[in-house]
């Protein structure tokens, strides 16, 4: 074998041996980021799911809802946590509400000296970013013509995901003071009674978001609020919007080694009527004429994102469904607030799989974003 062919070989198991170290990286990293929700494919979604809606419709006050809100007070129980009841006027029912202390944030003291980013920021270098609020309604929805919906897309799904994201932050060091809150509400009215005992709080909200009919839909969607339609705030107001689908494409969700679904935005991109005013027109993009408990926070100012499953690839609002599946003709592609929101039936469109992956998914992108935390920010490791 001559000098320069034994050259060539040695430079090829070089660049061998750099690969491999390399791709084992990048394996450990993608493992590492998947594990902050342990088994993807776990049944703990499932179980909750079936137990919410063995108790059937659920509309605030009645027995039914009474007995899940004290079924999701003992799930909360058993994670170790402390909940408390919030009675809710009006409703003859109380939301059920867990408070986590965050570790605090730190900011990166260069982004601080930049005056744009000091705006950004605000003053809260070394110091707690406020409140993070995550919500799901457990009730359902009111109506003399729906009585044999159980609720699963709306909500039981979405209580699961606030169940399964509790679960995970037992495990998980945030920088936020975390809110976790399931609410008895018909429109906003648990949304509004959740933000006025936080307002008694020093500590500001940072964000709040919604989990609600994320199962059923045919994908996930992440909505800002209606704040977000006035110009002058509108990149500010979808900051955390935007942060979502960053850490989605970060994460590689959706992807063909991912556990999880991707999530979406709302990209319709033709006008309608603002929902704050009807005589201004806007760009139906990012945000969604659907009201929930979100509107209580978002009408006081305060960043939301508003997560559910639908779509919304279409040319109007008509031609916008939850669901395209024509199983479902008969109620023009709509499950919640319909006597086909029901576990049985849709069990029999959707695999249990299905249902996991989507609460799973949907608990593991606000867990992210919990994680990430504000704008430029680490969670303080002083204080762990």
């Amino acid at each position: 074998m001559t000098l320069e062919l034994q050259r060539k070989l040695k430079l090829k198991r070089a660049v061998a041996c750099l690969l491999a170290v390399l791709i084992t990286a990048l394996t450990a990293c993608r493992a590492h980021r998947n594990s902050n929700m342990e088994n993807p494919t776990d049944a703990y979604a499932d179980e909750i799911c079936q137990k919410l809606t063995e108790q059937g419709v659920r509309t605030p006050g009645s027995e039914a809802a009474k007995a899940a809100a004290e079924y999701i007070k003992s799930e909360f129980q058993k994670l170790g946590y402390v909940p408390e009841e919030q009675p809710v006027a009006g409703m003859d029912g109380a939301n059920i509400v867990v408070r986590i202390p965050g570790f605090n944030m730190r900011y990166n003291q260069r982004d601080l000296q930049n005056k744009a980013r000091y705006i950004t920021l605000g003053d809260s270098y070394a110091r707690s970013s406020g409140i993070a609020v995550v919500m799901a309604r457990y009730t359902t929805v009111t109506a003399k013509e729906i009585t044999e919906a159980d609720g699963l897309c709306d909500n039981a799904a979405g209580v699961a995901a606030l169940l399964k994201l509790a679960k995970q932050l037992k495990q998980n060091k945030v920088g936020y003071d975390v809110v976790l809150a399931a609410i008895c509400s018909n429109n906003s009215e648990g949304g509004s009674a959740l933000l006025q005992s936080l307002k008694t709080n020093e500590n500001k909200i940072a964000v709040a978001y919604e989990l609600r009919n994320i199962f059923g839909g045919s994908r996930l969607y992440a909505h800002a609020g209606w704040n977000s339609l006035n110009n002058e705030m509108k990149y500010a107001h979808r900051l955390p919007v935007y942060q979502i689908v960053d850490l989605a494409l970060e994460e590689g969700l959706g992807g063909s080694q991912s556990p999880y679904e991707s999530i979406y935005t709302n990209q319709s991109g033709f006008s309608v009527a603002s929902p704050l005013n009807s005589a201004e027109s806007v760009v139906y993009r990012e945000f969604t004429s659907h009201e929930s408990d979100y509107r209580a926070f978002d009408a006081a100012g305060i960043d939301t994102v508003y997560i559910e499953s639908w779509n919304y690839a279409a040319k109007d609002l008509a031609g916008i469904k939850q669901t395209d599946s024509r199983l479902f003709a008969n109620s023009k592609g709509q499950l919640s607030g319909t006597n086909n929101d029901n576990y049985k039936t849709l069990m029999q469109t959707f695999s249990r799989e299905q249902l996991i992956k989507r609460v799973n998914s949907a608990a593991f992108i606000v867990l992210r974003a919990l994680i990430k935390g504000a704008l430029d920010s680490k969670v303080n490791s002083i204080n762990y």
